[in-house]
Order: C-alpha cells, then sequence, then structure tokens
C-alpha cells in the first residue's frame, strides 16, 4: 500500500463559533459553560436565553471577561488535544449580532428576549475582544497556526450599511472566507431575466478581496452551481435551488446534480479565476456541506452529488497569472501562463478561455 503524506501546506482547522445555536451540546465545551450560570448570555430582565430548543444549553456572555476567556479555552482545548494534527480554527459566525430579535428565552426557549441597544452594543464590542484574544492564543501555541473568520455577506451591504463584518475583524483574524458569492444574498432571486447575479453585492466582495489581500491575510471564496438560494432535500441531501425564472431546471436527483455541477461551473470558475485568484486566496466549488457534496462516491456515484468525472474542472490548470484583473465596465479579462480568460459579470454565458 503506497503511503499517503499530506500536503504539508494544508491545514487542518477545528470548527468553533460565536453562537453556536443549536450545536453547541455536541462539544464537550457546553458541560462548562453549563455548570456556571453566572457566565450565561441572560436579558436585561434575567431570563437566560437558550441555543437549543429542547434542551438546556446556553451561550457564552461576551460582556463578561471570564465568559470570554471560557470561550477561547473551548476553543483552544481541541487544538492543544490534537498534538500538532490541528493547524488553527475556523471561527463560523463573526458579525454584529442582533441579540434584541433573539426569540430564545422563557420555559418555552421560544419567548422574545429583552435586551436595550446598549446591551447589544457591549456584547458585540465583547465578542471583538474575544476574537482578539483568541487569535493572539492560537499564535502564542504555534505561531504558524491561523484563525480564519467566516463572514464575509452581502446582508450588510445590501442593506446600505457597509460591510461591519470586514471592519470589526479583518484585523484580528488571519483570514476571512466569503461563503455566498453570487448565491443567496448575492442572487437576484426574484429576478425574471438576467442578471441573475447580484452585480453589485459581487464587486463589493472583490474590492474586500483586494484589501485582505493587501493586509496579507487568507480569502476563502466559495461558490455554487448557479446563483442559488432556497434549500430543499434532494435525495437526501440538502440542496439549495435555482431561482423560477432561471433557464436551467432545478435538478430532481442526485445525478442531475452532478450534471448541474459540470454544466454550470464555467461562469463561477471564471470570476474566481479573473476577479478573485491571488497570493493565499483559495476556491471551492460544492453545492452545499456533506461530504457528499465536496467528493463522488465511487462505488455508489447516485448517492453523492459531486461528479465521478470532472476532469475539466479539478484538472483545469491556468499557471500563474501574468496580469492583474483588467476591467472594462463588468467585463473582466486576464491573462493567465496557459490561457486567458474573460468573463461579463451580468452574463452567465460569457466565461470565454483563450490559448
Amino acid at each position: 500500500m503506497r503511503t499517503i503524506r499530506p500536503d504539508r501546506d494544508v491545514k487542518i482547522l477545528h470548527y468553533w463559533g460565536i453562537m453556536l445555536t443549536n450545536t453547541i451540546g455536541c462539544y464537550e465545551a457546553s458541560k462548562e459553560l453549563n455548570k456556571n450560570p453566572d457566565l450565561w448570555l441572560k436579558d436585561d430582565l434575567g431570563n437566560p436565553v437558550y441555543a437549543t430548543r429542547h434542551t438546556e444549553n446556553y451561550y457564552y456572555d461576551f460582556r463578561s471577561e471570564e465568559a470570554r476567556n471560557l470561550w477561547v479555552k473551548a476553543a483552544i482545548d481541541p487544538v492543544i488535544q490534537t498534538n500538532g494534527g490541528a493547524n488553527g480554527i475556523y471561527l463560523d459566525q463573526i458579525d454584529n449580532w442582533n441579540i434584541r430579535g433573539l426569540k430564545a428565552c422563557g420555559e418555552d426557549h421560544l419567548t422574545q428576549c429583552e435586551f436595550s441597544a446598549e446591551s447589544e452594543e457591549a456584547f458585540n464590542q465583547g465578542i471583538i475582544l474575544a476574537v482578539q484574544s483568541l487569535n493572539d492564543k492560537i499564535h502564542e501555541l504555534d505561531s504558524e497556526n491561523i484563525l480564519i473568520g467566516n463572514g464575509l455577506f452581502n446582508y450588510d451591504f445590501n442593506a446600505g450599511n457597509g460591510n461591519p463584518s470586514y471592519d470589526d475583524f479583518a484585523d484580528h483574524v488571519d483570514g476571512m472566507c466569503m461563503e455566498h458569492v453570487m448565491a443567496f444574498e448575492g442572487a437576484n432571486w426574484q429576478a425574471k431575466e438576467p442578471p441573475f447575479v447580484n452585480v453589485n453585492a459581487l464587486k463589493n466582495l472583490v474590492q474586500l478581496k483586494n484589501r485582505l489581500v493587501e493586509k496579507n491575510k487568507f480569502v476563502l471564496v466559495r461558490s455554487f452551481p448557479g446563483p442559488v438560494r432556497n434549500v430543499r432535500m434532494v435525495d437526501g441531501l440538502n440542496t439549495p435551488q435555482l431561482p423560477a425564472a432561471y433557464p436551467y431546471p432545478n435538478p430532481q436527483n442526485n445525478l442531475e446534480v452532478q450534471q448541474a455541477m459540470k454544466d454550470l461551473y464555467a461562469f463561477p470558475l471564471a470570476v474566481y479565476l479573473c476577479a478573485f485568484a491571488d497570493e493565499k486566496v483559495l476556491y471551492t466549488y460544492s453545492v452545499w456541506y456533506d461530504v457528499r457534496q465536496s467528493v463522488p462516491c465511487r462505488q455508489d456515484p447516485e448517492e453523492c452529488q459531486f461528479p465521478l468525472d470532472f476532469d475539466e474542472f479539478l484538472k483545469m490548470n491556468p499557471g500563474p497569472p501574468l496580469e492583474e484583473a483588467q476591467w472594462e465596465g463588468n467585463v473582466c479579462s486576464r491573462r493567465f501562463t496557459n490561457f486567458g480568460i474573460s468573463v461579463n459579470l451580468e452574463d452567465e454565458n460569457s466565461a470565454t478561455l483563450t490559448f
């Protein structure tokens, strides 16, 4: 048997989050938090805020330094326990949290919680302090460790509120993830005709990528087969759906999802290569989060949504870029060592390779 050695450039990250709704109970750390009611998030009336509906699990109150320290310890301990097997943390949900909108109080865990604007501001400032501390601790453990924050969405940008996640956290992490590129809030879901992509939101992410690269940060870019949004079950897997007016049918089974992956990859890949590809910028293209949506099933292909034969994507080799992206309006062009690429952000049929 051939010995498989991991790529030395690969980083294995422990998944952790700010407010792990419904999943905090999966972590051993929840037991320690549950034993310390003084560290639970409680509303202004003293009611605990529940992280799960049917069990007694709670959120960390980031207004408390002791709670922040416990949260940092909960993130760091699993990394320590791997004895070098993990190389950092993937921190989900870095954002300004609207705790005034939480309905997670009361005996039913569904009652409206009571928070003032001042309490919410203090809570969010506490999150920033906690992330700063986590970043310090993970690098004290090993200078090569990294902290990646997930939370560069366009919800705030679309509402005219700028990019608070970037503003608050970019300087306190080693990189950030863009999880919804050209999908969800980055899609024109109600459009009757092209563009089905929210072009202004996409260009905002390009600008954020540029700013992160200037800071020497990692950037994780994730796109989908088409401008998807609402999720439904397809052959037992959560599968985001295409807009009703989109000129491609929504897949009805896993084999059709695989075909959609192959039919629709050219545009998101062209946008990535032209507008995003850079040092420390990484790309992934998949349907959703199940492992069967990121790798093929070789023995039972119909059990997976990732195509078994996807060489046109997996073996594409542009080589190093020879220039920065060139823009004429919304048309991007760029030369790589092995080919050139051109794409119009408003036209999903516009991706062109030149050799």
